[in-house]
């Protein structure tokens, strides 16, 4: 897993920004109103990398917290690490509840659902800050294994 953790790492980073360029620039072109450009293409192609993000969070977040679970096994005290890894898993939990429900809305229930709708705002910034923190973790986590590899 530590091999796969800079290229997940670089992927949840770059899904994580056209996030946020297409949630910043949406004002923008998804205003218009033109009918020459269907503006829910570009969030309805972009929901699946979200998806494939949630997911790849999701089961780091899970490694992380049964290996300092593992490693901090009979202490009391709170540390960095294990308030870190806690707080991660448990917002991505969230916000793949939030983003799954949302999303199945979308192509399940029998009448369309508001796209710009108030959970959808929570959620795409919610997104963006949690996927860059995940990102930021397993590079940092990539680099720190390579160099205890080189020196060990």
């Amino acid at each position: 897993m530590d091999k796969l953790s800079k290229p997940a790492g670089y992927l949840v980073a770059i899904i994580a920004l056209a996030v946020l360029v297409n949630l910043m620039a949406w004002e923008w072109y998804g205003g218009s109103g033109s009918d020459t450009f269907p503006v829910h293409l570009v969030w309805d192609i972009l929901n699946w990398f979200m998806a494939a993000a949630i997911v790849i969070a999701l089961a780091y977040h899970c490694r992380d917290k049964r290996r300092l679970d593992k490693t901090d096994a009979g202490q009391s005290r709170v540390t960095y690490s294990w308030l870190a890894a806690n707080l991660l898993l448990y917002t991505t939990v969230l916000l793949g509840i939030w983003f799954f429900r949302n999303w199945g809305a979308e192509y399940f229930a029998a009448e369309r659902l508001e796209r710009y709708s108030l959970v959808w705002q929570w959620v795409n910034p919610l997104f963006i800050a949690v996927m860059a923190a995940t990102a930021g973790r397993l590079l940092y986590r990539a680099g720190s294994s390579s160099s205890r590899a080189e020196t060990g």
